[in-house]
């Protein structure tokens, strides 16, 4: 009886273990069910965030094709770019401010936009500015930006914009100028244009369009790196000054002016001076009826 007595209770054991396992495997069996819920749920989630931000970068992308204008600053420093004489950015607000792709500014009416970023972030390094309408003036837009080294326009809507004096005028660190695409058709003054960017090596203007031009006056003054221009397309019909328009443009190796017309122009006055390394000067074509000032229009020039 006794030995029946130990076997039954083997048999009873055994049978408890098997219960336990059993129901262990089940409860492994639910748990990793459950974590395979789990990632599958994870995997939904990063799939939709994905998709939200695909989507929202792809609206971005959209938006800043409308009219896009990008400011890159190498190094430290305010860039100045939203306190010059001209206040272009307040009198021409942007629609949308970002900086580095991802913080945006809040454009708003009840405080000085410029103290919105100058006084905040004086460490930027890119910023894209965003306007859905055509600007009416250029007028002085990057005036005094000294620490700005890489302007892109490619994409800005200047068909209206009839002023562009001083627009670029200071920018002395500037070195590289997307501006190929910049819709001149409108404007009438041109003056102090490019005045003292002293790290521009390379313009390309040759797209132009000047018809309505009536002033070109220190236009390139000051580029003191400057080594090559293509004015080949530029008319100059109504353009009444050149004054000093390569004045002290000392990197100036050749310059072919043959396709200007003067017959409007009245001043010259110091056109030239300062244009050390000059070699090739073509004015074939140059007219000086209604020129009342040239001197010293060509000092330090083919010495």
């Amino acid at each position: 009886m006794a030995v029946t007595h130990l076997k039954n209770q083997d048999i009873n054991s055994f049978k408890k273990n098997i219960n336990i396992k059993y129901n262990s495997k089940i409860r492994i069996l639910h748990i990793e069910k459950f974590m395979n819920i789990l990632i599958l749920l994870n995997y939904l989630l990063i799939y939709y965030l994905f998709s939200v931000k695909k989507i929202e970068c792809q609206k971005r992308k959209l938006q800043f094709n409308s009219s896009l204008l990008t400011l890159k600053i190498n190094g430290t420093g305010n860039m100045n770019i939203l306190s010059n004489k001209y206040n272009f950015f307040n009198n021409n607000k942007p629609d949308q401010i970002l900086i580095n792709d991802t913080n945006q500014i809040q454009i708003k009416n009840e405080y000085n936009f410029s103290d919105s970023i100058y006084n905040s972030h004086s460490y930027l390094y890119n910023i894209k500015i965003i306007w859905n309408n055509d600007l009416n003036t250029a007028k002085g837009m990057f005036y005094g930006c000294i620490n700005i080294t890489e302007i892109d326009l490619s994409n800005l809507k200047t068909s209206k914009v009839t002023d562009m004096n001083s627009m670029f005028y200071g920018c002395s660190n500037l070195s590289l100028l997307y501006i190929s695409n910049l819709d001149t058709k409108s404007v009438a003054d041109m003056t102090n244009m490019f005045r003292n960017c002293q790290s521009l090596i390379y313009l390309d203007i040759s797209n132009f369009d000047t018809s309505k031009v009536e002033n070109m006056a220190s236009m390139f003054y000051g580029c003191s790196k400057l080594n090559y221009l293509n004015l080949s397309n530029f008319n100059t019909n109504k353009v009444s000054s050149m004054a000093s328009m390569f004045n002290k443009c000392s990197r100036l190796k050749s310059l072919n002016l043959s396709n200007f017309n003067t017959n409007e122009v009245s001043s010259k006055a110091s056109m030239f001076s300062g244009c050390s390394q000059l070699t090739y000067l073509d004015l074939s074509n140059f007219i000086t009826n209604k020129v009342s000032s040239m001197l010293p229009c060509f000092l330090d020039v083919l010495k």
